[in-house]
This record gives C-alpha cells, structure tokens and sequence, in this order.
C-alpha cells in the first residue's frame, strides 16, 4: 500500500503547489475546478462540443478550464477566435508540448511541432524556397499529372468498395515521394503505415499529457516504449531512403565528364 499511497500524496503536494503559483494569475471566468482533475468530469459527455456550448452560455465567450494539470483556454466567438488567431496568432502558434510529439518528432525539432521562433522561421524558409518555388512546382506537374492519372484508372477499374481516405493518402505519399526521391520505393505499404500509426499516437488523447508532471505514468502504461519504436521504425525507412537518394545522387555525379 506504500507506493500507492505516497504516489497520492506526491501528487496532492504538487497540485497545493500548482494552485499556490496561481492564485494571482488573472484567467477568464469558468467553471469550478475539482483537486487533481480539474474540469475533465465536465467533457466526459459522449457529445462534448454540446457541453462547452452550455459553458460558453454561462461563462461567456472565453473561459478557463483546467484539464487534469493543463491550463486551456475555451474561445467560442468569432471575434475573439480573429484576435487568437490572426491579430495575435504569434502568442498563439506554439502547440503543446505532448509526449508522442517529443518522441516522434526528435524533441520537437520537425517543422510541424517546433516553438515559433528563429529554428521554426529558418525551417519555413527553407520549406518555401526548396519546395514552393514556381520551378519546382513546373518540374514535377508531370509526378502528379501522372499519379493523379494511374489514380483515377485504378478506382475505375475496381469492382470492389474502395476506402477512399486510405486511396487519396496513398497518392499523396506517391506524390510526395517521387518529388523527394525521385522514384518509387517498394516499402510504400510499409512507411505509409508507420506514418498512420505515428499520426494516430501523435493526436490521441492520453491520461500523461493532461499529467506531465507524472513523467512515469507514459513508463508504467508502456506508452513511451511503443512511441519509440514508432519512431525507430519510421527513422530507419527514411534512412534507407537517403541512403539511397545519396547514392544515386553520386552514381549521376560520376557519369559526368571529368573536366581536364
């Protein structure tokens, strides 16, 4: 009973912490919070988009909750989502910090999940000058003039139903992949599932990201363990591919004529 019980009170101490910092924090008007778990109880309804409309109705168009240790802001008013989102979108950009993030994305280091600041900026312009430029855009409209062709006769000529999510990913990676490398690979099956696979954990909710102070519980449920070998699985594809890209790379290189 030992571990448990000072698991409990680890966690009650932090939570009297938590709430002695905050309590001259100016936050928007919300409901009342429970200890540890705060306003979950309130969302725990199968349609809960229905109960922050009967919050937002009581409490006003921007209002605090607190989920379990996290800090959310609820805005449900087209003027105030314009000052979030536009007029003020640089205090907004960052997203949270999630534990499948972390691991999947090398600490938050990938385009999609780095703070906003001077590393995320390089990163866009190197996205914008190498990728959306109108020479590379003309270059590849044959990729996916042609994808978008073999597409199209491979559902007309099905004579079974087609899970057209799963189709249309799967032109995009064809798409992506023959932009990037050059050709196509024959683990698609394979990369394309452990890009589903890493998706899914990415956005999933999870009991730890509503705790990150508990930083064992993602250990106990044997989360962080299965997040890394996603990611080991999802790195050792890609390695695989630029090993190869490098190598085709210096084969074209090497048929060149030497200059004298």
């Amino acid at each position: 009973m030992l571990p448990p019980m000072s698991l409990l009170f680890f966690v009650f101490i932090l939570f009297l912490l938590k709430k002695y910092r905050q309590k001259n924090i100016l936050l928007p008007p919300g409901p009342p919070k429970l200890p540890l778990i705060g306003n979950m109880n309130l969302l725990m309804d199968p349609a809960p988009y229905r109960t922050l409309n009967d919050l937002a109705m009581k409490y006003g168009p921007i209002m605090h909750l607190k989920l379990g240790c996290i800090s959310t802001i609820v805005v449900s008013s087209a003027e105030l989502a314009k000052e979030i989102m536009k007029t003020h979108d640089h205090v907004f950009c960052n997203r949270p910090k999630l534990m499948s993030r972390k691991i999947l994305a090398n600490n938050y280091s990938d385009i999609s999940f780095a703070p906003y600041g001077r590393y995320w900026r390089q990163l866009k312009k190197i996205c914008i000058v190498e990728l959306s430029n109108a020479k590379i855009r003309d270059s590849s409209r044959f990729i996916r003039e042609e994808e978008v062709k073999l597409f199209v006769e491979s559902i007309s000529k099905s004579v079974e139903p087609i899970n057209l999510v799963e189709r249309l990913f799967e032109l995009n990676y064809n798409i992506i992949n023959r932009i990037s490398f050059g050709e196509k690979f024959d683990d698609g099956l394979r990369f394309r599932k452990a890009i589903r696979e890493g998706a899914t954990s990415a956005v999933r909710f999870n009991i730890d990201d509503l705790f990150p102070t508990l930083g064992l519980v993602g250990k106990l449920t044997g989360r962080t363990k299965r997040l890394e070998k996603r990611k080991l699985k999802l790195s050792s594809i890609m390695d695989k591919k630029i090993q190869h890209h490098i190598e085709q790379h210096h084969k074209v290189e090497n048929k060149k004529p030497q200059r004298t």
